[in-house]
């Protein structure tokens, strides 16, 4: 979701603008830290894979960005 508001004035010589925005994002996708073959839950099924080390993708996170 996003929003947006923009002002203008003309004086005789300047134009001012002043923007404002908002936009919110749920489940935003993030790359999780690595997982490797020494940790104690995961590190099992890496070592029977031959895999040194994983990464993966989650909808782990909500943000909100505003700003003028």
């Amino acid at each position: 979701m996003n929003a947006s508001l923009g002002l203008v004035s003309r004086l005789k010589f300047v134009s001012l603008t002043v923007d404002g925005y908002y936009v919110k994002i749920k489940d935003r996708v993030v790359l999780t830290g690595a997982f490797t073959s020494d940790d104690p839950d995961i590190g099992p099924i890496l070592q029977e894979l031959d895999v040194g080390a994983a990464q993966f993708f989650t909808n782990a996170l909500d943000t909100q960005t505003f700003g003028v």
